[in-house]
Protein backbone atom coordinates (compact mmCIF):
# COMPACT_ATOMS: atom_id res chain seq x y z
CA UNK A 1 0.00 0.00 0.00
CA UNK A 2 1.52 3.62 -0.97
CA UNK A 3 1.89 6.18 1.59
CA UNK A 4 -1.47 8.09 0.35
CA UNK A 5 -3.21 4.88 1.10
CA UNK A 6 -2.11 4.08 4.41
CA UNK A 7 -2.68 7.91 5.50
CA UNK A 8 -6.47 7.13 4.34
CA UNK A 9 -6.56 3.74 6.13
CA UNK A 10 -5.33 5.56 9.47
CA UNK A 11 -7.31 8.79 9.34
CA UNK A 12 -10.39 6.55 8.73
CA UNK A 13 -10.05 3.35 10.89
CA UNK A 14 -8.24 5.11 14.23
CA UNK A 15 -10.65 7.40 15.25
CA UNK A 16 -13.10 4.97 14.65
CA UNK A 17 -11.19 2.23 16.68
CA UNK A 18 -10.78 5.08 19.52
CA UNK A 19 -14.36 5.94 19.37
CA UNK A 20 -15.48 2.10 19.64
CA UNK A 21 -13.04 1.70 22.59
CA UNK A 22 -14.93 4.58 24.37
CA UNK A 23 -18.17 2.92 23.43
CA UNK A 24 -17.22 -0.62 25.52
CA UNK A 25 -15.48 1.49 28.63
CA UNK A 26 -19.02 3.20 28.81
CA UNK A 27 -16.83 6.25 28.07
CA UNK A 28 -16.96 9.59 26.22
CA UNK A 29 -13.92 11.37 24.30
CA UNK A 30 -13.99 14.11 26.83
CA UNK A 31 -13.40 11.63 29.33
CA UNK A 32 -10.37 10.99 28.32
CA UNK A 33 -7.29 12.86 30.28
CA UNK A 34 -4.56 11.71 26.97
CA UNK A 35 -4.60 10.25 23.52
CA UNK A 36 -0.50 8.52 23.22
CA UNK A 37 -0.54 7.43 19.78
CA UNK A 38 1.73 5.52 17.33
CA UNK A 39 4.62 7.93 16.92
CA UNK A 40 5.29 7.19 13.24
CA UNK A 41 3.54 10.06 11.25
CA UNK A 42 3.06 13.56 12.59
CA UNK A 43 0.47 14.38 9.87
CA UNK A 44 -1.29 11.23 10.87
CA UNK A 45 -1.64 11.82 14.27
CA UNK A 46 -2.75 15.59 13.41
CA UNK A 47 -5.50 14.73 11.47
CA UNK A 48 -6.51 11.81 13.78
CA UNK A 49 -7.03 14.36 16.57
CA UNK A 50 -8.69 16.88 14.21
CA UNK A 51 -11.15 13.72 13.54
CA UNK A 52 -11.71 13.22 17.15
CA UNK A 53 -12.41 16.74 18.26
CA UNK A 54 -9.27 16.66 21.10
CA UNK A 55 -7.39 19.24 21.95
CA UNK A 56 -3.50 19.51 20.85
CA UNK A 57 -2.71 19.23 24.51
CA UNK A 58 -4.35 15.66 25.14
CA UNK A 59 -2.04 14.61 22.32
CA UNK A 60 1.21 14.29 23.27
CA UNK A 61 3.73 13.56 20.74
CA UNK A 62 7.95 13.12 20.29
CA UNK A 63 8.46 12.17 16.49
CA UNK A 64 9.59 15.50 15.92
CA UNK A 65 12.56 14.94 18.70
CA UNK A 66 12.81 10.88 18.36
CA UNK A 67 11.37 10.29 14.85
CA UNK A 68 9.91 6.63 14.66
CA UNK A 69 10.94 4.04 16.71
CA UNK A 70 8.81 1.52 15.76
CA UNK A 71 6.99 -0.56 17.74
CA UNK A 72 8.75 0.85 20.76
CA UNK A 73 7.11 4.58 20.17
CA UNK A 74 4.11 4.05 22.76
CA UNK A 75 6.30 3.29 25.39
CA UNK A 76 8.84 5.48 25.19
CA UNK A 77 6.35 8.33 24.60
CA UNK A 78 4.61 6.91 27.60
CA UNK A 79 7.22 6.46 29.90
CA UNK A 80 8.54 10.43 28.37
CA UNK A 81 5.02 11.83 30.30
CA UNK A 82 5.36 9.67 33.55
CA UNK A 83 8.66 10.93 33.69
CA UNK A 84 7.73 14.78 33.41
CA UNK A 85 4.75 14.18 35.72
CA UNK A 86 1.73 14.34 33.24
CA UNK A 87 0.17 10.89 34.60
CA UNK A 88 -1.79 11.16 37.27
CA UNK A 89 -3.64 8.60 39.37
CA UNK A 90 -7.46 7.91 38.38
CA UNK A 91 -6.53 9.14 35.07
CA UNK A 92 -7.86 8.04 31.30
CA UNK A 93 -5.42 6.82 28.74
CA UNK A 94 -6.29 5.76 25.92
CA UNK A 95 -3.15 3.95 23.52
CA UNK A 96 -4.36 3.97 19.73
CA UNK A 97 -1.96 2.56 16.93
CA UNK A 98 -1.58 1.24 13.38
CA UNK A 99 1.04 -0.78 12.77
CA UNK A 100 2.70 -3.38 10.37
CA UNK A 101 -0.04 -5.40 7.91
CA UNK A 102 -2.46 -2.41 8.61
CA UNK A 103 -3.54 -3.33 12.10
CA UNK A 104 -4.46 -1.03 14.46
CA UNK A 105 -6.49 -0.14 17.83
CA UNK A 106 -6.61 1.15 20.81
CA UNK A 107 -6.99 0.88 24.28
CA UNK A 108 -7.85 2.00 27.75
CA UNK A 109 -5.74 2.21 30.29
CA UNK A 110 -6.87 3.73 34.12
CA UNK A 111 -3.86 4.86 36.00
Amino acid sequence: MEGRDVFKHAVTKLPKSVRRCCELANMKLSDIDLFVAHQANARINEAVRESLGVPAEKVPSNIARVGNTSAATIPILFDEIVREGRVKPGMSICFLALGAGLHWGSAIYRV
